[in-house]
């Protein structure tokens, strides 16, 4: 019984490890620009505080607009962003999409070119681990404890002390004398 929580205990240790660092949930980030604001603060990853997210993430963006408009995106580190930022990508067209990969916990900005227009319905995509990290790292801390309770729990390994060897009796010294 010990054996298998201290088994089950990594089992769960490696599980969570996975489903907090790995993105396996897509995330739809789903605003409207309107016709007056030239740029648009888009949160990539701002939703998954809990997430160990150490490489780069797959992150699209599209938009629909009732007339051709012209979007770029920039990566910038703060809330503040605006043009003079890193250039990721732009695109053209009432519909369309950008992709590039990125990293989680950053902010990206959608420029609008021209500055005023059609109001535009912008999605973003990414994935991120389970729930924003949470499954992961709950799992993560109950294998640990499933496993410190089956190390805990386990028995100490108690090694006796050779006693004294069996002494033999003359009565069976007799029994095994060839002579009688």
């Amino acid at each position: 019984m010990r054996r298998r929580m201290v088994i089950v205990g990594v089992i769960l240790l490696v599980i969570g490890a996975t489903l907090w660092y790995f993105p396996v949930q897509t995330v739809d980030a789903t605003s409207t620009m309107s016709g007056t604001l030239p740029y648009h603060s888009l949160n990539i990853g701002l939703d998954a505080p809990f997430a160990f997210l150490g490489g780069a993430i797959a992150i699209s963006i599209s938009w629909v607009a009732s007339e051709s408009v012209s979007l770029s995106v920039y990566k910038c580190g703060s809330s503040s962003c605006n043009s003079s930022d890193q250039f990721v990508g732009s695109g053209s067209g009432s519909t369309g999409s950008i992709s590039w990969s990125g990293q989680a916990n950053i902010y990206y900005v959608v420029e609008r070119v021209p500055a005023s227009g059609p109001a535009i319905q912008v999605t973003g995509h990414y994935t991120e681990p389970l729930l924003g990290g949470t499954v992961g790292l709950a799992t993560t801390g109950f294998g640990v404890f499933v496993l410190v309770l089956g190390l805990w729990l386990m028995p100490p390994v108690v090694r006796r002390a050779p006693g004294p060897t069996p002494t033999r009796s003359t009565s069976e010294d007799a029994l095994n004398d060839p002579r009688f």
